[in-house]
């Protein structure tokens, strides 16, 4: 118990500490339960840490060029450019679709500069793909894979 309260706090500073000392002055708690309820804390803050890590990753792609920079190395396939990259492909996609200025016939966004995206699960692989024409005519397939 004293080992896992060391790593409890260990991992989230005087807050564990804090929480134990309010929660054992408000009523009589076993210690069990201020354990379990320390391990709960010591989870939440694991989950806000990977959350702020999973956020600056989804930040670096903020617009079209980033995405395409952040993709890396492009592949050539049926005409298009294709990258893979790993993320939430959903997320990259409405971040880099802010500011769209309209919407195509079937449902793509249209960019200020003309560039059109288009999101969609591979038919062959299941995988979240975002599609990039841009008005210079080139095509980019960015495969988004978790």
């Amino acid at each position: 118990e004293e080992e896992l309260i060391a790593r409890i706090h260990e991992a989230t500073g005087d807050a564990a500490e804090v929480i134990m000392t309010i929660a054992s002055s408000l009523a009589p708690v076993p210690k069990v339960g201020l354990l379990k309820y320390a391990r709960n804390l010591y989870k939440a803050n694991k989950a806000m840490v990977a959350a702020k890590r999973g956020s600056k990753l989804l930040n670096q792609f903020n617009s079209v060029e980033s995405l395409i920079q952040g993709a890396g190395k492009f592949s050539r396939v049926k005409g298009a450019q294709q990258a893979f990259i790993k993320g939430d492909g959903s997320s990259i996609f409405k971040a880099i679709s802010q500011g769209s200025v309209g919407r195509t016939m079937s449902g793509g966004y249209i960019l200020k500069d003309g560039t059109i995206l288009h999101n969609h699960l591979s038919t062959k692989t299941g995988i979240y793909t975002i599609d990039i024409h841009r008005s210079s005519g080139q095509i980019f397939k960015i495969r988004v894979t978790p």
